[in-house]
């Protein structure tokens, strides 16, 4: 069986982006989203983010998260990768 693995172009060690989307974020939900990506960001040497379709997105070898903030909650999408 042969397994695709969702892979972003493009993805850096540190977006510059991203910082700027945390910064317009900031408080309340923007907070949460900060310190949960904080914690993605810290996950290895191997951690690459991207600010896809406008949502930060860390990723690595093993999974990709997106951190999506919405009016009613902060929500971590983790989907690991297969292989």
């Amino acid at each position: 069986m042969r397994t695709e693995l969702l892979r972003f172009n493009g993805a850096v060690k540190r977006d510059p982006a991203i910082d700027a989307w945390m910064k317009e974020h900031a408080g309340g939900l923007g907070a949460i989203a900060h310190q949960r990506f904080e914690v993605m960001r810290k996950c290895g040497d191997e951690v690459r983010e991207i600010l896809h379709e406008r949502v930060p997105s860390p990723q690595n070898g093993l999974a990709f998260s997106i951190i999506a903030v919405v009016k009613c909650g902060v929500a971590n999408l983790y989907e690991p990768k297969s292989g």
